[in-house]
């Protein structure tokens, strides 16, 4: 079974507090081949060096990694850009102060080839909402 290239994007500003916990929620898919592309949009605290130690330590798991700095330019600017960057046939656009359930992509990637829509082009499930002490 081929399982598609699916692209996480992740713009990031300002989230060191929240990071490596995104982070983990992607290394945790249980969905094998996924692209990771996170832009820190300037960021004034350390979340870009977060991010860095993190993908030292994760590398192995994506099958690409892009990860660039840039002046703070906005969450809109942000997350088109981490769009354009995605190389996947399906790009998941994620906030750096979120997370996703281990099998979030993998239940995605089977309701898309089940459906097998020519035409599908957006796909969005439910979501949890938590603050910001995880209650």
């Amino acid at each position: 079974m081929i399982n598609p290239l699916v692209s996480v994007a992740i713009p990031a500003y300002n989230h060191a507090r929240y990071i490596e916990q995104c982070l983990q929620s992607v290394v945790d898919q249980t969905y094998p081949n996924i692209e990771l592309v996170i832009i820190d949009d300037g960021s004034t605290d350390n979340t870009a060096d977060k991010i860095s130690a993190f993908l030292n330590r994760h590398q192995n798991r994506f099958a690409n990694i892009i990860f660039e700095s840039q002046n703070n330019k906005g969450v809109s600017a942000t997350s088109n850009k981490a769009i354009a960057l995605c190389n996947g046939e399906w790009v998941h656009l994620l906030g750096s102060d979120d997370l996703i359930h281990p099998d979030k992509i993998a239940h995605q990637q089977d309701a898309i080839k089940a459906w097998a829509d020519p035409n599908l082009a957006l796909v969005y499930a439910d979501a949890d909402y938590i603050d910001e002490n995880n209650e």
